[in-house]
């Protein structure tokens, strides 16, 4: 029997009110078959989801329809669940918060919002949400035994360990030591692997220490639960500036604006202007580094250095030009300076193996022996036909000897 897409919508939120998941995304499913734009269905969908315990298939879902409309106030709600479902509680808390910058009094929101409170052991939040719940709605009633058991927890607990760890990053990140930072992130995340504010304080001290790719996959990890994370957007927007990739920073900065964060105008109008810029520049760039390796074979050195200097004045990040550069100074015997070229090129891509190759053999000059072989054994793991056993071997008796 054929029904309208009216009575299948009636009849999955019947189910799915009385927690008949599997039926409710049959008749959801059937919706969307023919309407794959039906906000509405694909939400109740991803609830039946929840309720059958496919967290991140319903995060998925949830993810479309807020990227499609980042005010949509079930979803939010929705993917609060999932996040809390999963362990992922300061992000639950985020979308909890989302939903209730729309609607300050929706009981369901605070509720979950109570839950993950708890679960940070955060309990006199908690009993805010539960103060709030009881004037507003009679729909969730607390357990008195509950409310007196957060009561005591909240005031038995003379410091939360979660909030230690932050008050000590903040105060490590104002005196910008951000080596301790991440010395104290190591301990934060064992005692929560999952929290996304700690994950997104290690990718700024990583950004902050000019370990870009690292931290980029610090920040990834965020936004791959989080894809709406403002703090991980903007410290991806700094990221892809400061790496020259311009166009990846503008689709952040406007994500943010998207959803809801704040943008200086000054750094947009940048960003906008450079991507021009580059546009200009791309077959300069290309023609100096084209120079510059002809200079190299012919081993007119002091002409391919002014040629690649030329490339990193309009693209400072160009691992080609630095990579090259670093060869450069280190044939002319300039192994200290060669060595912080080719830092340059790993701080962009660590595992750039002719910038590891390039730093091995100038430390090896400089006799830096035992730094020179953790370079070479990186090369070793990356790409081993690129090595010289024989070389190997001379590091190897230099550190014996």
């Amino acid at each position: 029997m054929e029904y309208d897409t009216c009575d299948l919508m009636k009849k999955g939120i019947t189910s799915l009110a009385l927690n008949q998941f599997d039926s409710a995304l049959s008749y959801f499913d059937n919706i969307l078959e023919k309407d794959n734009q039906n906000l509405a269905a694909l939400n109740n969908k991803c609830l039946s989801l929840n309720g059958l315990g496919k967290f991140n298939d319903a995060i998925n879902g949830f993810d479309k329809i807020l990227h499609e409309d980042s005010q949509f106030y079930f979803s939010l709600i929705g993917k609060g669940e999932s996040l809390y479902f999963l362990e992922y509680y300061d992000s639950a808390i985020d979308y909890f918060n989302r939903a209730l910058e729309i609607n300050p009094n929706n009981d369901s929101a605070l509720y979950g919002k109570s839950k993950a409170l708890n679960k940070l052991e955060m309990y006199n939040d908690v009993l805010d949400c539960f103060d709030k719940i009881k004037k507003i709605s009679n729909k969730f009633w607390i357990d008195g035994r509950v409310y007196k058991r957060i009561s005591r927890n909240s005031n038995d607990a003379k410091f939360n360990r979660r909030t230690a760890f932050i008050n000590k990053i903040n105060s490590l990140i104002s005196e910008e030591k951000y080596c301790e930072v991440l010395e104290i992130l190591n301990e934060a995340l064992q005692f929560d692997q999952k929290s996304t504010i700690f994950l997104c304080y290690k990718g700024y001290a990583l950004y902050k220490m000019d370990s870009y790719e690292k931290a980029l996959t610090c920040i990834d990890k965020i936004l791959k639960v989080d894809f709406m994370n403002i703090n991980a957007l903007k410290i991806k927007s700094k990221i892809f500036i400061k790496l020259n990739q311009y166009e990846n920073a503008l689709s952040c900065l406007d994500d943010i604006k998207k959803f809801g964060g704040i943008v200086d105008d000054l750094v947009y109008e940048e960003v906008l202007v450079n991507i021009r810029n580059s546009d200009n520049n791309s077959d300069e760039i290309s023609s100096f580094i084209h120079e510059g390796n002809d200079y190299l074979s012919k081993e007119d050195y002091d002409s391919a250095l002014y040629a690649y200097e030329q490339v990193l004045k309009l693209d400072s990040t160009n691992i080609i030009a630095l990579n090259n550069k670093g060869f450069v100074l280190y044939i002319l015997g300039k192994y200290d300076l060669a060595v912080n070229v080719f830092n340059q090129v790993l701080s962009i891509n660590d595992e750039y193996i002719y910038s590891l190759l390039g730093k091995s053999y100038s430390l090896y000059f400089l006799e830096d022996f035992d730094n020179s072989l953790n370079c070479y054994n990186q090369i070793r793991r990356l790409n081993p036909e690129l090595c010289d056993e024989e070389y190997l071997e001379l590091l190897n008796m230099k550190i014996n000897k």
